[in-house]
């Protein structure tokens, strides 16, 4: 199964997004984007959202969790976070914008972690399918012996 940084790395890769421009979003700085694609920093809950928002795919396709088939992009709605905030993220903008761009940061953030929850939610619900397979399994097992 293909990792979700190389999945995001494909998307950076195919849209052209460098890794300074990524940075910029996320608001740290070029080395730390490195060090995330490079395995030396884990992806934060944070970083993560603000990705699939920038990218405007869900997160449930870079975890490749639910049907192959479904729409990757993300709701209009998140759509306000990236378009509204570029200022806010870059320290650019008056006072009016980044209060804006706070407000839009929150809901994306209660997207993301929706899409997240939702995401757990059916991995552990496979999960638990999984272990009963293997219980029914052992206590078959079991009985042969």
């Amino acid at each position: 199964m293909e990792s979700v940084i190389n999945r995001i790395s494909d998307v950076l890769i195919q849209r052209g997004v460098k890794q300074k421009s990524l940075a910029a979003i996320l608001g740290i700085t070029q080395a730390g984007v490195s060090k995330i694609f490079t395995g030396k920093n884990s992806l934060s809950v944070e970083y993560f959202y603000k990705m699939c928002v920038f990218l405007e795919i869900s997160a449930d396709w870079f975890l490749q969790i639910g049907n192959e088939n479904e729409d990757i992009n993300v709701p209009k709605d998140h759509m306000f976070y990236f378009k509204s905030n570029v200022n806010h993220l870059t320290g650019n903008g008056n006072i009016s914008q980044k209060v804006e761009g706070e407000k839009g940061e929150l809901q994306a953030e209660i997207i993301a972690l929706k899409q997240l929850l939702s995401a757990q939610e059916k991995l552990i619900t496979s999960m638990e399918s999984d272990i009963k397979t293997k219980q029914s399994l052992i206590n078959i097992l079991s009985t042969q012996k």
